[in-house]
């Protein structure tokens, strides 16, 4: 069967569930710090809707991790989400799904005659807790399928073996900066059937699991045309993904990577649950078995090229004359033992030629000089003493940071980076790892401003942005 004949057949099918999408979005999953705990009550009101829900075992600190199944069909389909702590995206897109499988509907209820459905939606609740990607033991949980030094580890082997799931999807996130091959597209959503040995063969099982991913992806793209991406399929003998292929589940790995203006992922959530809407149809339908592998090798690889913020071009001037130089930079989450709110720190990734990189926001800097990050010069009280301050005159004399007797909490946000009274400022400049703070001169005027990896244009902004870092 040809790609389009079968996209036809599936175009109505994922119409409705765009469309529909709002009915069914968990409304209490809001962000993707939520814990073990928010989530309870999520579970416990699946029992009156038609699922079933049990406790597998508990997490090396005690918590529960649960199995949500419902449906009566042959195929047994396993889902599990939260392997790593820090990976929620697609936690929240299954409660999405619950509620569209706890429907009463023909199109429901047929699929659930021929498929058995079973999930589980944190199987790591400790590492949830700090938003951590490892377990309480410190263990990267997809590097412990042969070792199974966790009782996470345990569950998840011992759950696949009763169930003898038929297909495994192993949901994860992975970072905003992988691209779609050489291109500049975020790789929103990248898939992977693993490899099960190192000549990355391809059985029955695996075939199967490219095919399910080839329905995936031509359903993604037309919603988000040119962002899916294929991971890489090297073989991990330590890994769950290629040992569940190879103990005879055919596996799919989804990453939720990274979409412009969406940090918390809400849209990549949807693109989740309709991925996986879809995946259930196929296979309950056997539609998958009629799509060429072939389809699924024509899925760009994914590579790490993207930026927050890249610059190119820019004119630095050094002892030895001026030269030209691209910048690129990222910002890192930063939280408060796991919980919200966010903040975050820009610092440089890569300076140099950086013509084969990309960003989510991009600056033609030709013609633009570089001048470091400047603190200005009076210690200030406190945070109420800088907000009394004029930012943007700051700015424009090229002032980046200010320094108080008293730092506000963490909490705290404010356009400027902050230094504490006492502290040496930090390595601000263009070399890896250094703090991503500085001014880009035009003519001898200020130009833009950047703090902490966030770009401010002093032509065109009026509210500046609060995104200044707290250095104490």
């Amino acid at each position: 069967m040809t790609a389009g004949s079968l996209q036809a057949q599936n175009k109505e099918f994922v119409s409705q569930l765009i469309e529909d999408y709002d009915h069914y979005k968990e409304s209490r999953l809001k962000h993707r710090r939520f814990k073990h705990l928010d989530m309870q009550p999520l579970l416990e009101k699946l029992t009156d809707q038609g699922f079933q829900v049990k406790t597998l075992g508990q997490s090396y600190e005690g918590r529960d991790i649960k199995l949500v199944s419902i449906g009566e069909g042959p195929i047994n389909i396993l889902m599990w989400s939260q392997m790593h702590g820090n990976e929620a995206t697609a936690t929240m897109a299954l409660f999405d799904l619950f509620a569209y499988l706890s429907q009463d509907s023909q199109e429901v209820r047929n699929m659930l005659t021929k498929v058995s459905l079973h999930f589980i939606p944190m199987l790591n609740p400790d590492g949830t807790q700090v938003f951590q990607r490892r377990t309480a033991q410190g263990i990267d949980m997809n590097r412990d399928a042969l070792n199974l030094a966790c009782p996470e580890s345990n569950i998840l082997k011992e759950t696949r073996e009763a169930l003898n799931a038929d297909f495994g999807f192993n949901l994860h996130d992975q970072n905003i900066y992988y691209t779609v091959g050489q291109t500049g597209q975020p790789a929103t959503i990248s898939f992977l059937a693993p490899a099960y040995n190192e000549e990355k063969e391809v059985n029955a099982i695996r075939k199967s699991a490219m095919q399910v991913i080839a329905v995936m992806d031509e359903a993604l793209q037309s919603i988000i045309p040119g962002k899916v991406a294929k991971y890489d399929d090297t073989f991990e003998p330590r890994a769950f993904g290629d040992n569940i292929q190879k103990w005879g589940s055919s596996t799919i790995l989804i990453e939720s990577g990274g979409y412009a203006g969406d940090p918390e992922k809400q849209h990549i959530r949807r693109l989740n649950f309709i991925a996986l809407a879809i995946a259930i149809h196929s296979i309950a339908e056997s539609q998958y078995q009629n799509i060429d592998e072939a389809r699924y090798w024509q899925i760009p690889d994914n590579h790490r090229n993207l930026n927050d913020l890249l610059i190119k071009g820019l004119t630095v001037n050094g002892p030895q004359g001026a030269y030209p130089l691209d910048v690129a930079i990222r910002r890192a989450e930063q939280d408060k033992n796991g919980q919200l709110p966010l903040r975050y720190y820009g610092s440089i990734e890569d300076s140099g030629d950086l013509s084969t990189k990309y960003g989510y926001q991009v600056i033609d800097a030709q013609g633009l000089e570089y001048a470091g990050a400047q603190v200005y010069p009076q210690t200030l009280a406190d945070i109420e003493a800088a907000q009394r301050l004029d930012i943007a005159q700051l700015m424009k004399l090229g002032y980046t940071a200010l320094r108080l007797a008293k730092l506000p909490p963490f909490e705290t946000k404010f356009p400027l980076d902050l230094l504490n009274s006492e502290r040496t400022p930090p390595a601000w400049g263009l070399l890896p790892e250094q703090a991503a703070s500085f001014v880009l001169m035009d003519s001898g005027l200020v130009r833009y401003v950047i703090i902490n990896g966030y770009l401010h244009d002093l032509k065109s902004e009026t509210n500046l942005e609060a995104h200044g870092s707290i250095f104490k």
